[in-house]
């Protein structure tokens, strides 16, 4: 079986135990006990002041996975709503599959999420290390990670054992047989998301269809408080505008959050950006504000992982007038489209793909690909939480402050990113268009 791949940019939520024997559970309960984390194939790389460590060819492979999720931004901000999407979240989904898939089924995936796959196991081992650095990085930024896989009992298929191996040693996931005509499995499922986002995300899945063979399922969260927090009485009313010009108002006030503080900041003449960090300062939200005449969809147009990196690594801090709505946006995406789109094409085909690694009887293929995510940006702090699940079937086969400071009035469409400090990785993006 070919070496798995890394879900680069990984940070599901806190991983239920799972035994390499997968259990059976056609009467689950709505509330399963409490997960533990047993990570095992792991290079502990977090440094005594909270970066990761990674080589070259893992931090290679961040940038190219950043840049996919990026090129996704694009497409998901073309139709002018507010959204949000963990990519890591969804990388770790496909890993999964591609885990046991194949020739140029496996290819496609790959290249698909600029991932290096020339070493056994490279993808794998630099998952383990995302997932188990982001949780020791810092304490006061909440990190949940848990992947799950389930199979349909009625098909009487069984896992191969190396894939149930690789998916608990590397990725510590939950692995059960659940007969899906049951509703205590869906109740069983919805309630391990529901568990794994803090209730972010009550319910991930509205059925379990009797056709499907497995859910692959991966979820992220998280809660980090500001490393220096807004007042609640500095926060008032405002208007938020169309688009950069400022010549159309949306249709309902925000609130507006405001402080000025020394902050990381830089601009370009297509925006400014500034680097709002949580906790120790390992991870951070990086909100760009287009220029005035420059449209949302122009500013991510050439937005590249180098360069969203180097505002948190390269540039200096200056004394910034910050004004940021406070927000919440809770979005579906669907992603079969998308993703073919982008060059994944042997996965979606029942003819063609080769998921020939996971279960003994038969050949599977991806029928659905989809997540649900949802983020709240307040005074205090974020909580962010996303659940990707793919539905598989049988294939028919420091420095001084300035005197003034810089204004950053974040009153039009913008976009931001959750990142890590040193590798760039892209745990959440998003845009806001004012609801």
């Amino acid at each position: 079986m070919k070496p798995v791949i890394p879900l680069l940019m990984c940070v599901c939520i806190a991983a239920c135990s799972c035994n390499s024997d997968s259990p059976n559970i056609d009467n689950p309960s709505e509330e399963p006990g409490e997960p533990t984390r047993t990570a095992v194939h792991y290079a502990s790389a977090v440094s005594v002041d909270g970066n990761f460590t990674v080589t070259e060819q893992q931090q290679a492979s961040i940038n190219s996975n950043n840049d996919m999720a990026l090129q996704l931004l694009q497409r998901l901000a073309a139709n002018d709503e507010s959204t949000v999407f963990s990519p890591l979240s969804m990388s770790m989904a496909l890993a999964f599959a591609a885990d046991g898939a194949s020739g140029q089924t496996r290819n496609e995936i790959m290249q698909v999420l600029g991932l290096d796959d020339s070493q056994p196991y490279a993808v794998a081992t630099l998952c383990a290390t995302i997932m188990q650095n982001t949780l020791q990085a810092d304490t006061a930024t909440r990190f949940n990670i848990a992947n799950a896989f389930y199979l349909n009992s009625l098909k009487n298929f069984t896992m191969q054992q190396d894939y149930v191996d690789l998916l608990h040693s590397y990725y510590d996931a939950d692995i059960e047989t659940l007969d899906f005509s049951a509703p205590a499995s869906l109740e069983h499922i919805n309630a391990w998301g529901k568990r794994q986002t803090d209730g972010m995300i009550p319910a991930v899945l509205n059925e379990l269809k009797a056709e499907a063979v497995a859910y692959l399922l991966n979820a992220i969260y998280m809660e980090g408080k500001w490393m220096y927090q807004f007042s609640e009485h500095s926060t008032n009313e405002g208007a938020f505008y169309t688009d950069s010009n400022r010549k159309r108002r949306a249709t309902d006030s925000v609130k507006l959050m405001h402080q000025t503080k020394n902050m990381q900041y830089a601009e370009t003449d297509k925006y400014q950006a500034v680097r709002l960090p949580y906790g120790n300062g390992t991870f951070g939200m990086t909100v760009l504000l287009p220029r005035e005449g420059v449209s949302l969809k122009d500013m991510l147009k050439n937005l590249t992982a180098t360069e969203l990196r180097s505002i948190a690594t390269t540039y200096g801090y200056e004394l910034v007038d910050l004004t940021l709505p406070r927000f919440t946006t809770d979005v579906k995406t669907e992603l079969n489209g998308h993703l073919q789109q982008m060059g994944i094409n042997l996965a979606f085909n029942q003819d063609l793909a080769t998921f020939d690694g996971i279960v003994n009887e038969s050949e599977l293929y991806i029928s659905r690909i989809f997540q649900k995510a949802r983020i709240e940006v307040a005074e205090l702090g974020t909580k962010a939480a996303a659940i990707t699940v793919i539905e598989m079937r049988e294939t028919s086969c420091g420095p001084s402050l300035d005197p003034e400071p810089i204004y950053f009035t974040a009153d039009h469409p913008f976009a931001y990113f959750i990142t890590e400090r040193t590798t760039g990785t892209i745990y959440f993006m998003g845009t806001y268009n004012g609801k």
